[in-house]
């Protein structure tokens, strides 16, 4: 494993814990655990360009709210709260981490712009997350 790997890992349990401490979900505490398997694979799933042979990093496919919609709608027979708020929290933390250290996206011209591309998606997430409302069973 990188070392950008692992700092994405990090920054994206630090999100987690912010995120439980601020808002005040009514899940107990083996679903928060739960939402943390979530959170990991979400940290790292922008980065899977570099696997799929896209041809470049930071695409601006993987780099978006768009792994997030499909992972919400693949999961939501199964897990309508735990798996894409703990997914979204991931790419969320990866994308505010590449605003910091990188923000170079493909596709998207100008110097500036990438950064505002990641910010932009990353506070739709942000909105997003906080919005999500909690089932019955919480899952």
């Amino acid at each position: 494993m990188s070392n950008e790997r692992l700092i994405h890992g990090i920054i994206g349990v630090l999100i987690w814990l912010a995120y439980l401490k601020w808002h005040k979900t009514k899940c107990n505490w083996n679903h928060k655990l739960l939402m943390l398997l979530p959170v990991l694979v979400g940290t790292l799933v922008p980065d899977l360009d570099l696997i799929f042979g896209i041809g470049f990093h930071r695409s601006p496919i993987t780099h978006s709210i768009l792994p997030v919609i499909a992972i919400s709608y693949l999961t939501r027979s199964i897990s309508e709260f735990v798996i894409p708020v703990g997914f979204g929290l991931g790419v969320m933390s990866h994308l505010l981490w590449d605003i910091i250290i990188y923000g170079d996206v493909r596709w998207i011209p100008g110097g500036h712009n990438d950064r505002l591309f990641l910010l932009i998606n990353a506070l739709i997430l942000l909105v997003w997350i906080m919005r999500k409302k909690e089932g019955k069973n919480y899952s």
